[in-house]
């Protein structure tokens, strides 16, 4: 569980959060950055599952992921969607 957790934050927390930063160093307009963050704080593809299945990954640490980011995003997608 606690592996599933760390790749769902990651996933909705501090990869949004590393491209509001980069996004910031580059100048970037608000408009632009929120475009970025509304990306990067989707929940993990589900193809993911499928990929770890099909080549021998952690199928457990896939599906728990797509599954935890999936929810949580209800979240990072607000934010990202209110930022300005």
């Amino acid at each position: 569980r606690r592996r599933i957790s760390a790749a769902a934050v990651l996933k909705l927390v501090a990869m949004p959060l590393a491209g509001w930063l980069l996004g910031w160093a580059l100048g970037l307009s608000p408009e632009e950055i929120q475009v970025g963050l509304v990306l990067l704080a989707t929940p993990t593809a589900a193809g993911s599952f499928t990929m770890a299945s099909q080549l021998g990954g952690d199928v457990e640490l896939a599906a728990g992921s797509v599954a935890l980011s999936t929810v949580l995003s209800v979240v990072s997608l607000a934010a990202a969607v209110a930022y300005r």
